[in-house]
């Protein structure tokens, strides 16, 4: 799931709420600590068996692709919960126009956006 609002717009109250009393780890990429751990090892800061509630993932984008390589081995949903004040996905570099068709589209429980850009 991922959270997209403007800033103090309520979202990491709103995720403590959606998250409720289900086991979860919250980590904070606002805290100087979690957004070095995230830089540092992106795979091993995604690897959780509870629910990982990432608070401002704008702020370290490399670990999108640690979380779809992760969902694309394990693809139960409801495992990542995200949040950020910029556009997220818009951060990513998108992929060579060869590679935008349909059929190469990644199929995974992350939900990706395409955009028509050329």
């Amino acid at each position: 799931m991922r959270l997209r609002r403007s800033k103090a717009a309520g979202k990491s109250t709103l995720v403590r709420v959606v998250a409720g009393d289900r086991l979860a780890e919250r980590r904070d990429l606002d805290r100087a600590q979690d957004r070095a751990a995230a830089i540092a090892d992106p795979v091993g800061f995604v690897d959780s068996s509870e629910l990982l509630v990432i608070d401002e993932i704008q702020r370290a984008p490399e670990l999108l692709l640690a979380i779809k390589a992760a969902v694309d081995e394990d693809p139960r949903p409801g495992r990542y919960l995200l949040t950020g004040s910029s556009r997220l996905f818009g951060m990513v570099a998108a992929p060579p126009r060869r590679l935008r068709s349909s059929a190469h589209r990644p199929r995974c429980a992350l939900a990706v956006r395409h955009s028509a850009q050329g």
